[in-house]
């Protein structure tokens, strides 16, 4: 288990978001069962030492940064796409005959926990986090995002819809939070006078 706080974060994610899952470690962490004195279902963590770690000494998975600002507590991000297409239905014919496709704009949905990092007052509220997560919400045009699953599908630019900050019951040093955005683009474009 993960414990933050004396806090269980898998725990909170799905107190927060209906989230339920193990605990995933990522490829480059193994299992190191030899240190764990027989204790199998919470075996400690060889680490590399390269591996970056969370103020707790926890590995991080799919770190996202958005306009230089880490979101705390590695997030769950949610993707998906769909196509553009103009469907022309043909008389005396079943179906529709589908043309001009295209990309349509990937929807990205970030779900994720601001926790007061201050171990001497664990229920006092991260303001800090919340403060950043606002001031990126509040910009009025497209923000940068570093993601590797975002960078493989080729998205670095994001334009944020809304946010929601929901209370969590039990938890006043936790704060969850959900951002709802699509993928953004640079266009360049060539003004022509006629």
């Amino acid at each position: 288990m993960i414990l933050i706080n004396n806090f269980n974060i898998v725990d909170m994610y799905s107190q927060a978001f209906g989230i339920v899952g193990n605990i995933y470690a990522p490829a480059d962490v193994a299992p190191d069962f030899n240190n764990n004195n027989g204790n199998y279902e919470n075996p400690s963590f060889a680490i590399k030492s390269n591996q970056q770690l969370s103020v707790w000494g926890a590995p991080f998975f799919q770190r996202t940064k958005i306009n230089g600002f880490y979101l705390p507590n590695e997030p769950i991000l949610s993707i998906s796409g769909g196509k553009n297409i103009v469907r022309t239905q043909i008389d005396g014919n079943n179906g529709t005959f589908k043309e001009n496709m295209s990309l349509d704009d990937y929807r990205i949905t970030i779900r994720g926990l601001c926790i007061q990092e201050d171990l001497d007052d664990p229920d006092a509220y991260p303001d800090d986090q919340v403060r950043m997560i606002r001031q990126m919400f509040e910009e009025k045009e497209s923000v940068d995002i570093v993601n590797d699953i975002l960078t493989l599908l080729g998205i670095t630019i994001i334009a944020i819809e809304n946010i929601q900050l929901e209370g969590l019951v039990g938890s006043p040093g936790v704060q969850p939070y959900i951002i709802n955005a699509l993928s953004d683009k640079n266009f360049d474009l060539e003004l022509k006078e006629i």
